[in-house]
């Protein structure tokens, strides 16, 4: 068993590190997304200011105040989107690992328990031996 155990423990790592690069890599794209999607708005927004510099200086700081308002919401809705969907990851992660690890340990728990007992009757059966 100890053979098996190390070829699935080495297989196991491999595998989990390829999984590990894999979500920090997802989690990369992630922001970049996300601050594309809140770069993109806030361009967009400069972009009607500009347009609306026309009318006055009053309209002007009047937008600016929106504009910021706008995008800090923007920004702040972007943050918890990406907190919320770290927090389901965290979750996912954490029930494959219970599976995982009740599913291979339970068999081998099951194996240590038993070979216990026998060491337990082993000695007990040395020293009736060595009594009698």
């Amino acid at each position: 068993i100890g053979i098996a155990f190390r070829f699935w423990r080495d297989d196991y790592r491999a595998e989990r590190s390829r999984l590990r690069k894999l979500n920090k890599l997802s989690l990369v794209f992630r922001e970049i997304a996300l601050g594309r999607s809140a770069w993109l708005s806030w361009l967009r927004a400069l972009e009607q200011d500009r347009q609306l510099g026309r009318l006055g200086l009053p309209l002007l700081e009047a937008r600016e105040r929106n504009l910021l308002r706008r995008v800090l919401r923007l920004w702040h809705l972007g943050a918890s989107e990406l907190r919320a969907s770290r927090s389901l990851h965290r979750e996912a992660v954490l029930q494959w690992y219970m599976t995982l690890c009740f599913s291979a340990f339970t068999p081998w728990c099951s194996w240590v328990r038993e070979r216990r007992r026998k060491k337990a009757r082993q000695l007990e059966a040395l020293k009736l031996f060595q009594d009698s």
